[in-house]
């Protein structure tokens, strides 16, 4: 039998790498015909295993791997690990900064407040992530929002209900999809049970 291999690019870091594990895994269960491969430092392909590329799935800060699926002609895919509107909000900074000429650094500790379209209310400029306000990351990580527009679109850990006004806030306005396929949770192992000994030894009636 064929399989269809999917490559999975995770940044190395607890809440990117595990998440998109689980993905991965719901992706096996619901098509037995897929075959996946998560790369972090090495990409070891076993030369018996009957299988094609046929897409990338990255990481959201691993962006830059979209050129190589470009070159071998296959699509690549963005796996969001934060929320809908967190993306919409890379996504409006980066047309702020390319398209406006705006100085995004220039809103630390600034009163104004911005209009967001996956944002129901105006929001402050100076609580914007720190990571926008420097001068020495902003260009690098709105560089990923860039590049994010030219992947077959953006998978994200979130779902409808929960972010009901962020993910309709994609309809048509701009590219690339948004495709919601949350939650996503590993609610197995030696987390869960960390975080509920605290709550439990932590509760206060």
């Amino acid at each position: 039998m064929a399989y269809g291999e999917l490559v999975f690019i995770p940044t190395p870091g607890m809440g990117h790498l595990v998440s998109m594990v689980e993905m991965a895994k719901l992706l096996v269960h619901h098509d037995p015909q897929l075959s996946e491969t998560v790369l972090i430092i090495k990409f070891l392909l076993d030369s018996d295993f009957n299988s094609r590329l046929v897409g990338f799935l990255l990481d959201m800060f691993c962006t830059t791997v979209t050129e190589l699926a470009d070159e071998v002609g296959v699509p690549s895919y963005v796996f969001f690990t934060s929320s809908a509107a967190f993306l919409g909000l890379m996504l409006h900074l980066q047309l702020l900064q390319d398209e406006q000429r705006l100085d995004i650094t220039e809103f630390k500790d600034s009163a104004t407040e911005l209009d967001f379209p996956s944002f129901e209310k105006p929001l402050p400029a100076k609580v914007l992530c720190s990571v926008v306000l420097m001068k020495k990351s902003v260009r690098t990580f709105l560089e990923h929002a860039k590049m994010m527009r030219g992947t077959g679109g953006n998978v994200i850990n979130t779902f409808d209900e929960l972010e009901t006004h962020a993910v309709a806030s994609f309809a048509g306005l701009w590219p690339p999809a948004v495709y919601p396929v949350g939650p996503i949770l590993n609610l197995k192992g030696y987390i869960k049970g960390t975080i509920v000994h605290f709550l439990r030894d932590n509760h206060k009636v």
